[in-house]
C-alpha cells in the first residue's frame, strides 16, 4: 500500500510522539508499505512553526529544515514532490488516500 502522510503524523512518526496510534505506527513500520511525505508537508510545517501555530523540535527546524529533510531521508520515507501543474491535474481528484491518526 502506498500512504502519503499528513502533516502531524509526519511529525509525529519523526519524533516518536504517543500521539501516534498504534495502527498508524503499524502501517508505517511495515517495509511492505510506501510511505511518501510531500513537499506540502514542508511548506506547511514552515508556515505554521514561522507564525508560531506549531512549534518543531529545534533538531528538525534547524539551517531551514535541513535536519527535517534529513530525517525524513533516514527514515526511508519518499518524498514526493508537488507542483501547481500537479494541483491543476483533474487526476489528482481521484486519488484514494488512506487516513491515520
Amino acid at each position: 500500500m502506498t500512504i502519503l502522510l499528513d502533516t502531524h503524523i509526519l511529525l509525529w512518526a519523526l519524533t516518536g510522539s504517543s500521539r501516534l496510534s498504534t495502527e498508524s505506527r503499524d502501517l508505517i513500520v511495515d517495509p511492505t508499505n510506501t510511505i511518501l511525505a510531500s513537499s506540502i508537508n514542508i511548506a506547511e510545517i514552515a508556515i505554521n512553526s514561522s507564525i508560531h501555530k506549531l512549534s518543531v523540535a529545534s533538531s528538525l527546524e534547524s539551517e531551514n529544515y535541513a535536519g527535517l529533510l534529513k530525517a525524513i531521508e533516514d527514515s526511508g520515507f519518499e518524498m514526493l514532490p508537488f507542483t501547481a501543474e500537479h494541483a491543476a491535474d483533474p487526476v489528482f481528484e481521484s486519488y484514494s488516500v488512506k487516513t491515520l491518526n
